[in-house]
């Protein structure tokens, strides 16, 4: 039940974790500490992007937000600067850690344009812009049968300079202040809502063009978001799987 994990990822046989042992101590109740031998434990390693021969090398210290899924970054192993880390943490002070991929080109017209971890909050966020975004997957079924349909909705809103029609892989990007449940997960960001309407319809283009539609003009829409007014729809919630 502690929302804060800090995590001592390492890729030796032995690892001095007294620093680790006494910051547990002293912060016993707000941060749970472990360690993590990335040649027995390679998932986890991927899920927080450690590699001995990337910028995020063991040994390292993450801190993990079990309320948002954002990751913080700390060398140091002292006890003293790792309850500090944490302190920060709480307080919100210490920068927060983005997986991302490389930025892509720019998309060509007519095409979804592809977001990573550094450029969702800049792109998504902009007050000027409705920004549709689906939350994907590589491997996942539902996904490649989205595919399609969702190139013909990049397709329809071409010449609508108002809409971007952008997708994520979800599992490859850390997106700022959220993890996503399940994929593929569609969601709108409209210049007045930027805390994002879900969609919950079926996987058809007219559904998906009159939930953009509908939730630009304000009104319900049936078949998806029950009540577009309500403080829950414009929630982060479940994800539904198409």
């Amino acid at each position: 039940n502690v929302p804060l994990h800090v995590l001592l990822f390492h890729d030796q046989p032995s690892v001095d974790t007294t620093g680790m042992e006494a910051a547990a101590r002293q912060l016993r109740g707000e941060a749970v500490f472990a360690t993590v031998d990335i040649s027995s434990n390679s998932d986890a390693a991927q899920y927080f992007d450690v590699d001995p021969t990337g910028s995020l090398s063991p040994p390292i210290v993450l801190g993990y937000s079990l309320a948002n899924g954002t990751k913080f970054v700390s060398r140091d192993l002292e006890a003293g600067s790792l309850v500090a880390f944490v302190r920060s943490i709480q307080s919100g002070t210490q920068p927060v850690h983005l997986r991302s991929q490389p930025e892509p080109s720019a998309a060509s017209p007519g095409t979804a344009v592809e977001l990573v971890g550094s450029s969702f909050s800049r792109i998504v966020m902009d007050p000027d812009k409705d920004i549709l975004v689906q939350f994907y997957n590589p491997t996942c079924g539902h996904c490649r049968k989205l595919a399609p349909v969702y190139a013909s909705v990049a397709a329809h809103f071409v010449e609508d300079t108002d809409l971007v029609v952008a997708q994520i892989d979800g599992s490859a990007n850390d997106i700022p202040g959220m993890v996503p449940e399940g994929f593929p997960t569609m969601i709108f960001f409209p210049k007045a809502n930027k805390r994002g309407v879900e969609y919950d319809g079926s996987r058809d283009l007219h559904d998906i063009v009159q939930f953009i539609a509908d939730v630009r003009l304000g009104r319900e829409h049936i078949g998806g978001l029950p009540e577009l007014q309500s403080d829950e729809a414009a929630e982060w919630g479940a994800k539904v799987e198409l």
